[in-house]
C-alpha cells in the first residue's frame, strides 16, 4: 500500500460518511474496475441533456461515476472549501445557498441529523464531537417569527455568529449513503395496462408499485441523506426542502429505480429518456407547491410516507388539470409564475381536474405539461411522518403543438 492510500485511510477516520470527496478519492485509487479507466474530472454539472444521454445508451455506470465526481469537487464536501468548485449562482438562485436558510429549512435539518444519529454511531460521535446539533438549534433560535421576515419573505439571512456556528456544516454533505442496489424495485404485476392508460391521456395512478425490500431501501435513503439542500421563501411559495440530481440526490439505487420505471413502461417511455429526478419534503404548517407544469413528456411523482402519517387520507396528493401552456409560453409563465399565468387557462375549463389522494407506495404518472399542484395536505408531526415526493422526469414537454 503507497503512503498516499495509507494516509487517506488515516484520515477517513475522521470522515462520517462514505459521502465525501476522501472517501470517493479513496475509491478512485484502491478500487478496481471502473476505477481503472482513465477519466478526464467532472468539472461541470451535469444538465438534463447529459442524463437523458447516458440512459438513452443505457450507461448508467458511467452517469453515477459523473454525478459523483462532480458533486466530489464541490463545496457541499466537509473541511475547508479551497480548491474546490464554489456553489453555482443558479443553485444559490433556488434556494440552495449556504448563507441563509429558514425556519422550517433548521427544523427539518435538526429532525434530520438526529434521526440519523440514532441509527448511525459513527455519524452520532461525529456530530457529537463538534457539537453540529447544538450549533443548529443555536442558530434556529435566533431566527424571529415569519412576520418580522416580511422584507425577505421568510427567510433568514447569516448573521456573524450564525457563520461562526454552522458556516462549516450547513447545507454540507455530512451523511450521503449509497445502498448496492437491489435486484428487483418494482411490482411489475401492478403495471399491467399503464401503458395503454397513459395513452389515453389520463393520469396513471399504480398502488403497490415498489417492492417492499424498494420502499423500504428508497425511503431511508431520502430520510438519511443530507442532501436537501433547497429552501424556498416561504411566504411566496409554501415550506419545503428540495434535493436535485446535480446536486447530491445521485444515489444509484434512484437511477435503477428510473431505469425500472423505463423497462414497466415501455411504450410510454419509448424514446423518452430520464432527463432529471428531483426530492421534496413537505412541512404540514406551510403550504405545497403552487399551479406549474414541468419542462418535460412524463411526470412520474412516486409517494413513500406511511399511510398513517396522512391525517387527511382523501387529501394530500396531487391535483393535475387539464390545461396546458400555450405553445409559446415560457419557462417562467408555466414554472415559477405558473399559478399567475395559468388562471385564465384553468379559468376557461372551468378549473376541470384530476385529483389524487396521497397514498404510500403509490405512483402517478401523467403528462409533464398539465398544469398540477400539490394539494392541500396536513400530516403528523415528526420527521419521519413528512409528507415525501420523490419526481423523476422523462423526456421533452409536449405543449399544444407536439413534443419539443
Amino acid at each position: 500500500m503507497s503512503r498516499r492510500i495509507a494516509f487517506l485511510l488515516v484520515a477517513l477516520v475522521a470522515i462520517p460518511t462514505s459521502g465525501n470527496r476522501f472517501a470517493q478519492l479513496l475509491e478512485r485509487l484502491v478500487g478496481g474496475g471502473l476505477e481503472e479507466k482513465k477519466r478526464a474530472p467532472q468539472v461541470s454539472p451535469l444538465t438534463s441533456d447529459d442524463v437523458a444521454h447516458y440512459f438513452r445508451t443505457g450507461d448508467l455506470d458511467e452517469l453515477c461515476w459523473a454525478l459523483r465526481d462532480y458533486f466530489s469537487r464541490t463545496s457541499r464536501q466537509l473541511g475547508p472549501v479551497d480548491g474546490l468548485l464554489p456553489l453555482r449562482e443558479a443553485l444559490v438562485a433556488k434556494g440552495a445557498g449556504n448563507t441563509y436558510a429558514s425556519a422550517y429549512k433548521l427544523d427539518h435539518d435538526i429532525e434530520q441529523l438526529e434521526y440519523v444519529a440514532k441509527r448511525n454511531a459513527t455519524v452520532k460521535a461525529w456530530l457529537d464531537e463538534h457539537d453540529v446539533l447544538g450549533r443548529f438549534r443555536r442558530v434556529r433560535a435566533r431566527i424571529p417569527p415569519l412576520e418580522a421576515l416580511e422584507r425577505t419573505r421568510g427567510l433568514w439571512g447569516f448573521r456573524p455568529d450564525d457563520v461562526e456556528d454552522i458556516g462549516a456544516y450547513y447545507n454540507r454533505a455530512i451523511h450521503v449513503p449509497d445502498p448496492e442496489p437491489l435486484g428487483q424495485y418494482l411490482q411489475v404485476m401492478s403495471f399491467e395496462g399503464a401503458d395503454a392508460n397513459f395513452a389515453k391521456g389520463k393520469p396513471v395512478v399504480i398502488d403497490d408499485a415498489l417492492t417492499p425490500a424498494a420502499l423500504d431501501q428508497i425511503r431511508s435513503l431520502l430520510l438519511e441523506s443530507t442532501v436537501f439542500y433547497e429552501t424556498k421563501m416561504p411566504e411566496q411559495f409554501g415550506g419545503y426542502v428540495g434535493a436535485i440530481v446535480e446536486d447530491g440526490l445521485h444515489a444509484r439505487a434512484l437511477l435503477e429505480l428510473a431505469s425500472a420505471l423505463q423497462r414497466a413502461m415501455p411504450e410510454t417511455f419509448r424514446d423518452r429518456p430520464l432527463a432529471y429526478l428531483w426530492c421534496y419534503k413537505y412541512d404540514s404548517d406551510y403550504g405545497g407547491i403552487k399551479v406549474h407544469a414541468d419542462e418535460a413528456a412524463v411526470n412520474v411523482n412516486v409517494w413513500l410516507t406511511p399511510d398513517d402519517a396522512n391525517l387527511d387520507p382523501a387529501g394530500g396528493g396531487l391535483v393535475i388539470y387539464t390545461a396546458k401552456p400555450g405553445a409559446a409560453a415560457s419557462a417562467e409563465e408555466y414554472n415559477s409564475r405558473g399559478d399567475e399565468f395559468a388562471r385564465e387557462l384553468l379559468e376557461a375549463t372551468d378549473y376541470a381536474n384530476v385529483t389524487v389522494p396521497y397514498k404510500q407506495n403509490r405512483i402517478v404518472i401523467f403528462d409533464s405539461a398539465l398544469y398540477h399542484k400539490t394539494d392541500d395536505f396536513t400530516f403528523k408531526p415528526g420527521y419521519e411522518n413528512r409528507r415525501i415526493n420523490l419526481t423523476f422526469l422523462f423526456g421533452k414537454m409536449r405543449r399544444g403543438d407536439g413534443e419539443l
